[in-house]
């Protein structure tokens, strides 16, 4: 492998490196000694808080430090609130800059924060087609003969109706609610009620993960009516 000519930034001498050193962020300077320099000598700095003017090793920066003086000065900036506007009311609020930085504070209360999630503004928002009515056919007649051929067993967490103390949701592997009043191919799963919350999120990968347990029984995944009823009589 070739290397690549460098100038070191400490003592300026040429040296040469292998590409696949500074790929890896290595290769900047010539010698352990150079790089020693680069890290130890501190830069000026002055202090967010009271201006004072203070000294700090280039490490620390690159690691987000180096903003505060001192202690003192450090412990003010992190408990110093600062004015924000919540995105959902509009109401002014302070909050503490360190909230922010982690991505929270952004809401002024749980409240908003709860609006945020839903309607328009969720991030699940799909237009409103969860308003709209599903196909006649998805009936309860055919929701009982899903939740039969899985054995009214949840095919995520394996709990039955029994312990849910009530009937699995059956879920539309394809999130279409016309599925059965179209020609789309018909993929559904009984669910248990906390399962089904799951699914709101990360969508593909759950269309792909049911599609595939399907695909074991043969893509096959609710019984026909004659079946259902020959079931029963059984």
């Amino acid at each position: 492998m070739s290397k690549i000519e460098r100038i070191c930034p400490i003592c300026k001498k040429v040296f040469y490196v292998k590409p696949n050193r500074i790929k890896k962020s290595g290769g900047k300077y010539c010698s352990r000694k150079c790089m020693g320099i680069a890290t130890t000598t501190k830069v000026e700095r002055v202090c967010k808080i009271c201006g004072k003017v203070f000294y700090v090793v280039p490490s620390k920066i690159k690691d987000g430090g180096g903003i505060y003086c001192s202690k003192e000065c450090y412990y003010i900036g992190r408990n110093t609130q600062v004015e924000n506007v919540c995105p959902v009311c509009g109401k002014v609020f302070y909050v503490k800059p360190s909230k922010i930085k982690y991505g929270n504070g952004i809401y002024c209360s749980n409240k908003c924060k709860g609006m945020s999630r839903t309607g328009e503004r969720s991030p699940q928002w799909k237009g409103g087609i969860s308003f709209e009515p599903y196909c006649i056919l998805f009936n309860k007649e055919f929701k009982e003969r899903v939740r039969a051929f899985w054995g009214n067993k949840c095919p995520v967490c394996g709990k039955i109706e029994e312990e849910s103390g009530k009937a699995h949701s059956v879920h539309h592997v394809g999130y279409d609610k016309e599925v059965c009043c179209n020609d789309n191919e018909r993929l559904f799963v009984p669910l248990c009620s906390s399962c089904h919350a799951r699914t709101n999120a990360n969508r593909e990968m759950w269309e792909e993960y049911f599609t595939y347990i399907i695909g074991i029984h043969g893509g096959k995944c609710y019984y026909t009516k004659e079946e259902y009823d020959e079931l029963k009589e059984n």
